[in-house]
């Protein structure tokens, strides 16, 4: 209750100083939190958090995550928690910020299967194959099942589509078609 409430502060807050800017605002409740995949002795693990994100015309409000993945109790990879927790940018230059996962609800005319309430489009940045250069890579979304759980999937080929990339053929450091439930 409190994060929605912060929310939609810092919402309306940012909307009236900025009232000439175009607000996108969606409901990201069902996805924030902590989200964990455990197979043998792998533990993959998501966090997000809601962020608001302006450029010249639009507040966007979005999130923005980590992940940490350990196989065999040995710690591969670890980026939950090295991102802000909010953020107002006034520029549309792309900033480098040390996130794992920026995931948000937008549809392109022909990808129109994107307008649902229960499924966002991810990119993810890959620490260990740095896809695009560290710039990340999208083609990927996450489906919310329930209050619970999560569908996690991240698809290299249409990212590398999606940004008129070479396709690489990198793999990802972390499962790519899995559920995930919420940590407690």
């Amino acid at each position: 209750m409190k994060k929605n409430a912060f929310i939609t502060i810092m919402a309306l807050c940012t909307t009236l100083c900025m009232a000439q800017k175009k607000t996108v605002s969606i409901d990201y409740t069902p996805f924030i939190g902590t989200w964990i995949y455990q197979n043998n002795d792998t533990i993959f693990r998501i966090n997000l958090k809601p962020i608001i994100t302006t450029s010249r015309a639009l507040i966007i409000n979005r999130l923005w995550g980590g992940y940490s993945i350990s196989i065999h109790n040995t710690l591969i990879d670890n980026c939950i928690g090295l991102y802000p927790d909010s953020l107002i940018r006034e520029n549309n230059e792309e900033e480098k910020y040390n996130i794992g996962i920026d995931a948000f609800m937008y549809s392109l005319p022909e990808d129109e299967s994107y307008l649902t309430r229960d499924k966002i489009k991810t990119i993810f940045y890959d620490k260990q194959r740095m896809h695009n250069k560290g710039n990340g890579i999208g083609g990927g979304h996450i489906v919310s099942i329930s209050n619970d759980s999560i569908h996690w999937y991240l698809d290299e080929k249409k990212g590398a589509r999606q940004k008129e990339l070479k396709f690489e053929n990198l793999g990802f450091s972390v499962p790519t078609d899995v559920i995930m439930i919420r940590e407690k």
